[in-house]
């Protein structure tokens, strides 16, 4: 899945979902005893995190395995390019803007800043389960009506394949 954002400046420590996949199942099952499948309330998350008054990082989450986030070098009120894979093997890999060749032309120098972070997850958007019940959720630019983004969403994608 991919998404350009621009994340608005608001103030550090702000938290902005911009999409993510999750499950609002509740299942009883049993192994030996009863417990309840809840899913995952966050399977993969896209989201901002605003550290100072005008920079960030992306990050991805999942109830698996946490947060991988990228270093916080990218401005607020820009726009970047987020994305994240996962092959069937569990490589994940999340993306912050494509690598931008240095360029010299004798007066400015332009280096841009990228991350390409790998990881492994076991996680997955959607499960048999959530989609014979129709309790798998995907929402853009919030998480259950909280952590909303503050700023603009384009061109989100989302593939079958890594």
């Amino acid at each position: 899945m991919s998404v350009w954002a621009m994340p608005e400046c608001v103030s550090p420590g702000t938290n902005m979902t911009l999409m993510y996949f999750g499950s609002t199942r509740h299942f009883q099952t049993q192994q030996g005893y009863y417990f309840g499948d809840h899913g995952l309330p966050v399977r993969n998350g896209l989201k901002w995190a605003q550290t100072g008054d005008d920079i960030g990082r992306f990050y991805y989450e999942d109830w698996r395995v946490g947060i991988k986030a990228s270093p916080a070098q990218y401005a607020c009120d820009m726009w970047h390019f987020v994305g994240f894979t996962v092959t069937e093997a569990h490589q994940a890999v999340l993306y912050v803007d494509g690598e931008k060749k240095t360029r010299y032309n004798g007066y400015s120098q332009q280096v841009g800043l990228s991350t390409q972070m790998a990881f492994v997850t076991m996680s997955r958007p959607d499960t048999p389960d959530d989609v014979t019940s129709m309790t798998g959720r995907f929402a853009v630019g919030s998480y259950a009506g909280e952590q909303n983004m503050v700023g603009q969403l384009d061109d989100i994608y989302v593939w079958n394949r890594a």
